[in-house]
């Protein structure tokens, strides 16, 4: 029992008891002769436009999250606003609802909160201009229930289920963060200069003829679905895994390869090229290495907040850009180190950022040499790099293990606990 109820605003055709594979076909080719003439990029991202409808329809049968669907095209007027609308309105009969995107994490989260306060079942950020990711978004992504404090207020919202489907559009997209791996890209790729000029489409007024033929449209959705359980999920552990998406993949991608179509995951070879983190770590490396191989937060703040001389060269470029890809234009110690600590231990160009402390529990920064070695992980050249002025001395721990009562062995009064778990890259 799903505890939806069924109160249509149109009339729906009925969808078959036990549909069969050949009706799936059919109903799949359906879907797929509404977008015929939008210019994909190959028959992967005609799959990614429909696991994105399907998606959408049969989300409620999804026991957990979905994966960002990303509409990209290699120019402006290609169409990938208007194929979310398709989408939308075959599921929902309704445009797609915008959100404005907005790179500060802590205003993305609030973007969230409202999201989940107002459970609302999709939304995309429409024309993107800059990468898209952050912990906010890859939180909303792998999970499917959300808490935050209450702004103006010391109180939270509580545990508030998410189950949004997430959507992005925009011109060769790039992804920060963990996002590259959590997203599904659907590509068009135009031969025209202006492709909003073109008069050469089956379906003039698309939009509205899929308003006005939405009762099939969304039959042929739900068949497709049915037919792949009415079957037994026949493709069910046959497919690639993709960790964080299992159940999307047991449904969605299941359904779309029983009907004979492209898997649509296929697609996300093409983001593994557009990792924006991926050039930020290597600003990150040279930029540390500019500015002495070790160096504080509060040190590089510090350096890059000095005022330049008028035609003098900028001593820290890489630096510079690093933290600024990294932080924005409003950056901070605070900020810097919990970027870079987002990096610990992650490898490029055979090099991996690693951190020490310092007097007062201060982390400082430096890059060491990673030499891959057959037969093991990976050996390290650990030779120190040179000390900052801070004269930091060797790295140290301080361990302690208490018991939650007031003596610290076990005769104070009890108290109560809690108990906080994380997860991340860098975790400090």
């Amino acid at each position: 029992m799903t505890g939806l109820c069924y109160w249509p605003a149109i009339e729906f055709p009925e969808v078959s008891e036990i549909p069969t594979r050949e009706d799936a076909a059919k109903a799949a080719s359906a879907l797929l002769d509404v977008v015929g003439d939008f210019p994909f990029s190959n028959d992967d991202h005609r799959s990614a436009w429909l696991a994105m409808v399907l998606t959408l329809v049969a989300r409620p049968a999804i026991a957990g999250p979905c994966p960002l669907f990303s509409f990209d095209a290699n120019c402006r007027g290609a169409g990938k606003s208007k194929l979310v609308d398709v989408a939308s309105i075959i599921a929902t009969g309704h445009d797609m609802p915008r959100r404005a995107w907005v790179r500060d994490d802590g205003e993305l989260r609030k973007v969230i909160t409202s999201v989940a306060l107002e459970a609302v079942p999709s939304v995309l950020f429409d024309n993107l201009t800059g990468p898209i990711g952050g912990p906010s978004l890859d939180m909303a992504l792998q999970g499917t229930s959300w808490t935050d404090r209450i702004l103006g207020k010391s109180e939270t919202t509580g545990a508030l289920p998410l189950r949004t489907v997430w959507m992005a559009t925009g011109n060769n997209i790039e992804y920060g963060g963990d996002t590259a791996r959590r997203a599904l890209p659907c590509r068009l790729e135009s031969p025209h200069e202006s492709p909003e000029d073109r008069k050469d489409f089956k379906r003039h007024d698309l939009l509205a003829w899929v308003k006005s033929n939405r009762g099939p449209l969304a039959n042929a959705a739900v068949t497709i679905v049915r037919a792949y359980f009415a079957a037994g999920c026949p493709t069910k552990g046959d497919l690639a895994p993709w960790g964080g998406f299992e159940s999307w993949s047991d449904v969605v991608r299941g359904a779309i390869v029983f009907a004979g179509l492209p898997d649509p995951s296929r697609t996300r070879v093409i983001v593994r090229g557009t990792d924006r983190s991926a050039e930020v770590l290597r600003m990150l490396h040279a930029g540390i290495r500019e500015a002495g191989n070790a160096v504080t937060a509060a040190t590089i703040e510090q350096l890059l907040r000095e005022q330049l001389v008028p035609g003098q060269q900028d001593q820290y470029p890489s630096l510079r850009a690093g933290v600024m890809e990294m932080c924005g234009s409003e950056f901070s110690s605070r900020k810097i180190g919990a970027g870079l600590r987002s990096f610990v231990g992650r490898v490029s160009d055979g090099q991996r950022l690693m951190s020490r402390k310092c007097h007062g529990n201060v982390s400082q920064w430096y890059v060491e040499p990673v030499a891959i070695a057959a037969g093991n992980g990976g050996d390290v050249d650990r030779s120190p790099p040179p000390v900052t002025p801070l004269g930091c001395p060797e790295p140290f721990l301080i361990s302690s293990v208490g018991d939650g009562g007031g003596g610290g062995d076990g005769s104070g009064p009890a108290s109560s606990q809690v108990i906080f778990v994380g997860h991340g890259d860098g975790v400090a």
